[in-house]
């Protein structure tokens, strides 16, 4: 993993945008709820799993010219009031003419209704992703990755483990900073996680020396692309981004970025109408000392709790953590009042906590379940060496000032959300088959487009490939043309190359087709492994011993 690029101090005071105003704007999504001043927006999700078709033309970035284009710092005209234009002046990614950019651009141009609600959703973020991008010289392009990566929802969780705008798995996200906990998810911090998502494009770019290698990379990682550089390397074939022999993802993942970029160049060529994003900070960037009910904090700027989770997606249960400094993003329009609040108010107030007396088969760990808490903090507070707690014995035990029902963002009520769901107990899976499409499956298990294409973390734009396994939930019987298998049959495994191994030996061990196994991996059927490597199988684990 590449070293990880990091701001000073006074970079990152800057970003905050003078008075600690974090650059957001009004509105995202998830719960339909708009936040002051923001419109209402609608659902969707994107992932970026599928491949599209079309000749590969040289990618004149593959040339190194004395000064690089990505390194030229554009200098504006002046301030201009419209986020968008500000984002366009910025544009530093080639142009895209090339017939995957055209494919991506066809299915958007056709559901404008999805790049408005999009657009809507990005209003509290957008401000602060450009205003970090323009401070470390990127493409604000990159602005617009999150559209690809999850429609800009922070509560975007993929198939793969990925969570939060710029969809980070937890061991990459960790590499790079990213704090995972019981009350925290970094992942979905959006200070934290574009920081952390600018650093690791910087490394990759720095890396491969082309922003469209480096978004490969970002997508698949960095040892696929370079694997696909070598395979071409040794056969005499260009090594840009467009020739290159890679999986499906990062092969449809950039067109994608490209055809966004250029409907947000230019539009109403496209028939969409993007919602005026002003061209300043939305959010104020509050540290608080200890812990806060997010209802108590909620009810101190006049907003519901749903926008304040909106707000403050890395918060997974009912309150800050406990017994540290936490940052609170607040609409800036509410700052004086908010800390002027907040200086008045004792800081037993800002979490309730009461005595509860123990009761004969208590435990403390069903007791840090039943009351929303750990078993550590109640430790902690309560001046416990162990877990031990006797009937009769009193403890002070946190207790949030709103029903917990209401707290309908933390991790608990978004998973119990889920799990309640109208769409039946029978999850089952499906193998697509040539000439399935995403409305003829749709109206095959009776759910709409989007939902189906949500349940496997996809647009409904992606294209679908033969063999590609997706997932439904019906009720009773699932269709006879159902072609299902077993749940959790096929298994993605990661597979660390050891000495002495081969394709070959590797497709044997694990029962896998060696075309398959070096397909999955942009290898050839001759490539040589070297210890260290790391490889990924999809593995049917009833073929296992």
């Amino acid at each position: 993993m590449h070293h990880r690029h990091r701001l000073t101090a006074v970079l990152i005071l800057i970003g905050l945008a003078g008075v600690g105003g974090c650059a957001l704007g009004p509105g995202p999504e998830s719960t339909n709820t708009p936040l002051p001043g923001a419109a209402t927006q609608g659902h969707a999700t994107v992932a970026s799993d599928t491949q599209a078709g079309g000749t590969p033309i040289p990618d004149a970035n593959d040339k190194t010219p004395p000064v690089e284009w990505q390194d030229i710092v554009i200098p504006t005209a002046g301030p201009v009031a419209n986020l968008w234009v500000r984002i366009r002046r910025g544009f530093r990614l080639p142009d895209g003419n090339e017939a995957r950019v055209r494919q991506q651009l066809h299915w958007y141009a056709n559901h404008p209704g999805y790049m408005r609600r999009t657009a809507e959703r990005a209003q509290p973020y957008l401000y602060y992703v450009v205003r970090q991008l323009t401070l470390r010289g990127m493409p604000t392009d990159l602005a617009l990755l999150p559209i690809v990566e999850s429609a800009y929802d922070p509560f975007a969780y993929s198939y793969g483990q990925a969570s939060g705008l710029w969809q980070f798995i937890s061991s990459t996200g960790r590499h790079y900073g990213l704090k995972q906990n019981w009350w925290y998810d970094g992942r979905r911090d959006i200070g934290a996680s574009t920081n952390a998502a600018l650093d690791y494009l910087s490394s990759l770019h720095q890396h491969f020396g082309s922003w469209l290698l480096a978004l490969a990379a970002y997508n698949s990682g960095s040892a696929t692309v370079q694997n696909a550089i070598r395979y071409n390397r040794r056969h005499g074939l260009p090594t840009n981004f467009w020739s290159l022999r890679l999986p499906l993802q990062p092969r449809d993942y950039v067109p994608r970025l490209l055809a966004i970029r250029d409907i947000i160049k230019n539009p109403r060529r496209y028939g969409i109408q993007l919602p005026f994003i002003p061209n300043t900070p939305y959010l104020a960037k509050v540290r608080l000392k200890g812990q806060i009910d997010l209802a108590v904090a909620a009810n101190m700027l006049g907003i519901s709790l749903k926008q304040i989770y909106l707000l403050n997606p890395g918060y997974n249960r009912w309150a800050t953590p406990p017994d540290t400094t936490s940052t609170l993003y607040i609409p800036l329009a509410k700052k004086t009042e908010f800390l002027t609040k907040l200086s008045r108010m004792k800081q037993q107030l800002r979490v309730r906590w009461i005595a509860y007396r123990i009761r004969p088969g208590n435990n403390l760990r069903d007791l840090a379940h039943r009351f929303h808490t750990t078993t550590a903090e109640l430790q902690a507070r309560n001046n416990l060496r162990g877990t031990t707690i006797y009937a009769g014995q009193t403890l002070m035990v946190p207790s949030p000032s709103a029903r917990y029902t209401r707290y309908v963002l933390s991790q608990n009520m978004r998973l119990a959300k889920v799990q309640s769901r109208p769409h039946g107990p029978r999850k089952i899976h499906i193998r697509v088959r040539p000439g399935d499409t995403w409305w003829a499956l749709a109206r095959r298990y009776h759910v709409s487009v989007r939902v189906l294409a949500r349940w496997n973390g996809m647009a409904p734009g992606n294209l679908l490939h033969p063999g590609r396994h997706l997932v439904a939930w019906v009720r009773g019987r699932a269709p006879r043309s159902a072609n299902r298998y077993p749940v959790s049959a096929i298994q993605k495994i990661s597979y660390v190359v050891r000495n002495g191994d081969s394709l070959s030996a590797i497709s044997n061990r694990f029962n896998v087709s060696l075309r398959k196994l070096a397909g999955w991996n942009s290898l050839s059927l001759s490539s040589i492994l070297h210890p260290g490597e790391h490889l990924t199988l999809f593995v049917d684990v009833r073929n296992q011993s």
